[in-house]
Order: structure tokens, then sequence, then C-alpha cells
């Protein structure tokens, strides 16, 4: 069924159950006239115009990270019912926690071309949520993430480990040994 609107003045295709109702309500008539604001339009160029024109007028999320102070269950098989200080940033529907060490919470890993943020957020953490984030660290020691999670120690078979990986750079670099995790 092709119809005028009268309230924009546009022809179009429109299925017989909107278009009777439209008619019957007073608001379009039946017309024979060309439809309007498709001349050399294809049909997937008129869906594509629309498509643009929905996801345009969408509501956007809002994506700039918020912080605060929480506590969170954790589960170490030792003390039932033990929570942690955290600090959370929530973006969007998704949320990240940092339950470290308070000088660390914007302390940057750097390299050339980039750096990142070791307590795992995508940004600075605000100074005021820093301060008060300390404050609460340093009263509260029961809501600390246990010593050997803060302070890893280095064991001897981490040491053999890496002492392996460097005879193995070492070989690689001279050529002694084929480096095989090129793709080709």
């Amino acid at each position: 069924m092709k119809i005028k609107i009268f309230a924009s003045g546009e022809v179009k295709h429109i299925s017989n159950e909107i278009g009777s109702t439209l008619i019957s309500a007073g608001l379009a008539e039946l017309t024979d006239a060309p439809v309007t604001g498709t001349e050399g339009k294809s049909h997937i160029d008129l869906q594509r115009e629309h498509l643009a024109a929905s996801i345009a007028a969408s509501p956007k999320p809002n994506l700039t990270p918020k912080f605060s102070i929480v506590t969170v269950p954790y589960n170490d098989g030792q003390v039932p019912d033990k929570h942690v200080l955290a600090i959370r940033q929530d973006i969007g529907p998704q949320h990240f926690l940092y339950a470290g060490k308070p000088e660390l919470v914007n302390a940057k890993r750097t390299w050339d071309g980039g750096f990142r943020y070791l307590s795992g957020f995508s940004c600075e953490v605000p100074g005021d949520i820093v301060e008060s984030y300390t404050r609460q660290w340093k009263k509260n020691k029961h809501l600390r993430l246990p010593d050997e999670v803060l302070n890893p120690t280095r064991d001897e078979r981490n040491d053999s480990v890496r002492a392996e990986k460097d005879q193995y750079d070492k070989g690689v670099r001279g050529g002694n040994i084929p480096f095989s995790g090129a793709k080709g």
C-alpha cells in the first residue's frame, strides 16, 4: 500500500495493516504519487540509511570511569567470611577491583611507546579515592589481603625456570638454537 502522510508530506510504501490504521485515524491517504526520498537509491542503501539513523538515535552508554571503595568477600580457605578492602572501578556495566598496596594504585609500568597501570585500571585513580583507600588500609589491617598474596616470595622453582628460559633465549639470539616461533 502506498500512502501520503499528512504531517510530513512523505509518500511511503507501508504494510496494509499499518496503512489502514493511519488512514482510518485521518493521518494519511492512499496515493499513486511516487515514493519520496528514494530517488536513485537502492533498497540496500535505504536500509543502511535507516540503520544509521536508528543507531544515531539510540542511547549512548556512559563509559566514564567511576571509582569507589568497597569491601568484597575473599575466600583464602583459611579464614571463613573474610572480606578485603578494594577500589572498584565501574565502566558501563563492567567493574574492576584492586585490593593491593595503596602505594601501587597509580604506579605504572612504562615501555617505549606506552604504559599500563599496575592496578589493572584503564586510567589514573583520583587522588581523593587514593587518600581514602590509604587511610582505611592503615586503619583496618583485618581487611587486607594475606601477606603471601601482597608480598609473594621467589622460590627455587621460579628461579630455575627463569634460568632455563634465559639460557634458551641466549641460544636463540646466538644462532645455536633455531627459533621455531616465527609464523611461516
